[in-house]
């Protein structure tokens, strides 16, 4: 019965203290073996509760971060929401296609940002070559202007600045 019991086998375990009480009535151990069966029984049912428990904690917790990450990426904050998820539940499956959105979303943030920082940078160039008299001074910033213009063919607003921007370089000086 013990070798059983030691195994987490509670059904055999009891199948076995019943076979012995039937053939061995009396014995003073049943009670004992029975005791023990029962206490092993408490302690893997609170270990089946803890584990439960444990889990139910977990599903909350991802819920939780879930909900928090697509607050932060409705709110435009995509790193945060990834800083979040990877902080927490990195490797967590269910979490995949919430990342892919999040960094998806930080790439286009990035993107838009690049381009505006090449749009002031083009409004910049703009304002020298407007302010430059001499035509030839004009020449390295428009060239910078055409490398920075060639990276956003269809942007209409880009283009019209460098089209700005050129217009003033072949324009003759004053």
């Amino acid at each position: 019965v013990r070798k059983v019991l030691q195994q987490d086998d509670l059904a055999q375990a009891v199948a076995e203290l019943i076979a012995a009480r039937a053939r061995y009535p009396g014995e003073a151990l049943w009670s004992t073996l029975e005791t023990e069966i029962e206490a092993r029984r408490a302690a893997l049912e609170a270990i089946r509760k803890a584990e439960e428990q444990a889990r139910a904690q977990r599903e909350r917790e991802i819920e939780e971060v879930r909900g928090r990450a697509e607050t932060l990426l409705t709110a435009g904050k995509p790193e945060e929401a990834i800083a979040l998820i990877e902080s927490r539940f990195a490797r967590e499956p269910r979490f995949e296609g919430l990342l892919t959105r999040g960094r998806q979303a930080l790439e286009e943030q990035q993107r838009r940002e690049a381009r505006d920082r090449d749009r002031d940078r083009l409004l910049a160039i703009e304002g020298r070559v407007e302010s430059e008299p001499r035509q030839r001074k004009r020449r390295e910033p428009y060239r910078e202007a055409q490398r920075i213009a060639a990276a956003y063919v269809a942007d209409e607003e880009i283009a019209a600045i460098g089209a700005r921007i050129h217009s003033r370089v072949a324009a003759p000086s004053e």
